[in-house]
């Protein structure tokens, strides 16, 4: 026979453990938004100094794709808050 009183504490403690790693990846993303902000406005100087989109795709760990996407996405915002 089971104890329902252990069943909830023990219920509890998994949901308390699921909160605490649901922050911890919420802050991770945050930081990761930043970091990939930073990439993003650094790509413009690298290029000036001669270092190819490639070798910043190789140089961050990111494709090259992503990185063009980025570029994108931060040009689009830049157009649609130049107002």
């Amino acid at each position: 026979m089971t104890n329902p009183e252990q069943d909830l504490q023990a219920k509890r403690a998994i949901e308390d453990e699921f909160v605490k790693l649901g922050k911890e990846r919420r802050r991770l993303e945050g930081m990761l938004g930043k970091n990939l902000a930073a990439i993003v406005n650094q790509i413009p100087e690298a290029l000036d100094a001669g270092i190819s989109f490639d070798g910043v795709a190789k140089l961050v760990g990111y494709p090259r794709q992503t990185l063009y996407r980025w570029q994108a996405a931060k040009r689009i915002h830049a157009e649609h808050h130049a107002d």
